[in-house]
């Protein structure tokens, strides 16, 4: 008999293994659907966050000027990778350049790669000019960059000058305008000890010095903020070129006497007091505020999978006296390496290749 108010048995039964039957239906398509969806999903957080850390990595390289001739650091055959010889078309066989970052089997870290970047700072100036004449006091002793910081006429400080970048604790460059042949940068070495030859005549065989501006890195003095102080990189001391044996050459370009600066320009001081004057050509210095900054790549284990592989970008910061590297960013994930890269010496362009994970895009 048929219930006015309801359903058969036959019906409910019926209506039973037809809900069952959908719901497994159903169930399928929501399984798939998430697993399209999560695989989709994966694929465009890799895409952006591939984008992103392309885009920090251009513009670093974009600012990365002050790293030349001042940042040791070896390439992948052991040549200086950030000599920059402006002064001569390089020849050689070999001008060009590549330092590869990749963890190699067992280990949990890649060699790092480090740029010294100029840094954005919006609407303030980038280059604050300083004449070496205002660094000294009038009794002609050495008074320092803005050793007139109480000075409302005279102190390049941002309290007196809004558009500076002279802040106390800041990460600064101070550069030559003026470039000279360094005998310890050449175009195949940074620490050469050899002759001090200025001109390359006969292609492939010759190892000349390059020209390289003066330059020191440094952070703003606290108290006074009348001077930069150099500090190098904690756990990286040798990272900043500072040694300098300046060539003058004669008429006929040789080396008619060496300036030596062995121990380094470590102080504004010795930078100014050693500082060559060439007549008619701009001795003013500049100071730059920038970024020291490294990337390599890294993963949690040594037995991690290569998409766990992190690309991971430090900053350096002055704290606790020292410059450091602290709180890593990471980029972005599954790279198997980064091939960063230059064609010739002659040119101050840095090229990088991303080498990522495959990943997979859709389910079959």
């Amino acid at each position: 008999m048929r219930n006015n108010r309801g359903f058969s048995l036959l019906e409910m039964t019926i209506a039973i293994g037809l809900s069952g039957f959908l719901a497994t239906i159903g169930y399928n398509l929501y399984l798939f659907a998430t697993k399209e969806t999560n695989t989709l999903s994966e694929d465009i957080m890799v895409t952006i966050a591939r984008f992103g850390a392309s885009k920090v990595i251009t513009r670093d390289l974009s600012g990365a000027e002050p790293s030349f001739n001042y940042l040791n650091l070896a390439d992948d055959t052991g040549l200086p990778f950030y000599t920059f010889a402006k002064n001569e078309y390089c020849r050689q066989e070999k001008c060009s350049r590549q330092l590869t970052l990749e963890i190699k089997a067992g280990e949990m870290k890649s060699r790092s790669m480090y740029f010294i970047v100029k840094k954005s700072l919006g609407k303030e100036i980038q280059r604050l000019s300083v004449h070496p004449r205002s660094v000294f006091k009038p009794d002609k002793s050495f008074g320092g960059v803005n050793w007139q910081h109480t000075s409302e006429q005279y102190s390049i400080s941002k309290s007196n000058l809004p558009e500076s970048p002279w802040i106390e604790n800041r990460i600064m460059m101070l550069t030559s305008e003026v470039e000279f042949f360094d005998c310890y940068t050449s175009v195949m070495q940074m620490n050469n000890t050899g002759t001090c030859r200025v001109t390359c005549s006969i292609s492939g065989t010759c190892d000349y010095a390059v020209k390289r501006p003066f330059k020191m890195l440094g952070v703003v003095n606290k108290s006074p903020s009348a001077d930069l102080s150099y500090y190098p990189i904690n756990g990286k001391e040798s990272l900043l070129k500072t040694n300098y044996r300046v060539c003058r050459p004669d008429k006929d370009f040789k080396c008619m006497g060496v300036v030596d600066i062995p121990n380094g320009i470590k102080s504004t001081k010795t930078f100014y007091e050693k500082l060559p004057f060439i007549p008619g050509t701009d001795d003013r210095t500049v100071l730059t505020p920038v970024e020291v900054v490294e990337y390599y790549l890294e993963k949690p284990t040594k037995e991690a999978l290569d998409h766990q592989v992190l690309l991971k970008r430090a900053k350096a910061s002055f704290s606790n006296g020292s410059i450091k590297f602290e709180k890593p960013l990471t980029l972005m994930s599954g790279i198997k390496s980064i091939v960063f890269s230059r064609k010739n010496v002659s040119n101050p362009v840095v090229e990088y290749k991303l080498r990522k994970v495959r990943m997979k895009k859709s389910l079959k």
